[in-house]
């Protein structure tokens, strides 16, 4: 080999190391690349498996969403989190033992809407002036229910929801709930798939399963 093609050689080594060592601190730093990635399956797994671990007689009654109706809600939201599809193909959440403790709201009523999502809101009494920021700022703190806010249900009074339109520093698709003893927005989880393990972990810090596990805090670090 030339002195030529020796220095060509090194070179394009040179630019693949460095390409591939700034894939890899991407991937290490982009959060999304973490709590986005997460398999719904295997959290959703590992919480029954824990959830079964302290109540073994717990009745799950889960099945899947209907084609149809998946297929409706694709139409319908299509800004959701693909997590959020993969939910519905394991179980009807609204249907499932496992979500019982959430006043669900009902998947006909889940549409891509400001008006639909306000009706929600203000239909169950919610009155308010504004939020108080979240302190994790990745939640756009606003005096009205956001467009990009996919309603689960609530527990005992406070809304859960699939939050679409994050801060910049947010993640989409991130669970968030709304503490209406203090107005202020409270994130639950990264993701749907964080979400699952977060209520698994609450289950094996109380060794027992209940609605509080659905607003666990404080909420690990965006890493």
């Amino acid at each position: 080999m030339t002195h030529r093609k020796k220095i060509r050689f090194s070179i394009f080594h040179l630019l693949l190391f460095t390409l591939l060592v700034g894939m890899f601190l991407a991937f290490k730093t982009n959060p999304k690349s973490k709590w986005e990635k997460m398999s719904v399956r295997q959290a959703y797994d590992h919480l029954e498996k824990t959830i079964k671990k302290y109540d073994p007689k717990f009745d799950w009654n889960a099945s899947p969403a209907s084609p149809e109706t998946i297929a409706r809600l694709r139409k319908e939201l299509p800004d959701a989190p693909r997590q959020f599809f993969e939910l519905l193909e394991i179980c009807d959440y609204t249907a499932c033992g496992l979500f019982s403790p959430i006043d669900l709201t009902p998947l006909h009523k889940l549409k891509d809407g400001t008006q639909v999502q306000m009706d929600f809101f203000y239909g169950n009494g919610f009155q308010h002036e504004g939020w108080v920021p979240d302190k994790y700022g990745i939640c756009k703190s606003e005096k009205h229910w956001r467009k990009g806010w996919i309603p689960l249900g609530d527990f005992n009074g406070d809304p859960i929801f699939i939050d679409m339109d994050p801060s910049e520093t947010g993640i989409p698709g991130q669970i968030v709930s709304i503490q209406t003893d203090g107005w202020y927005l409270d994130p639950q989880a990264y993701s749907i798939a964080h979400w699952l393990y977060r209520i698994a972990e609450k289950v094996e810090k109380d060794k027992e399963f209940d609605g509080f596990a659905f607003v666990y805090h404080p909420m690990p670090p965006l890493e």
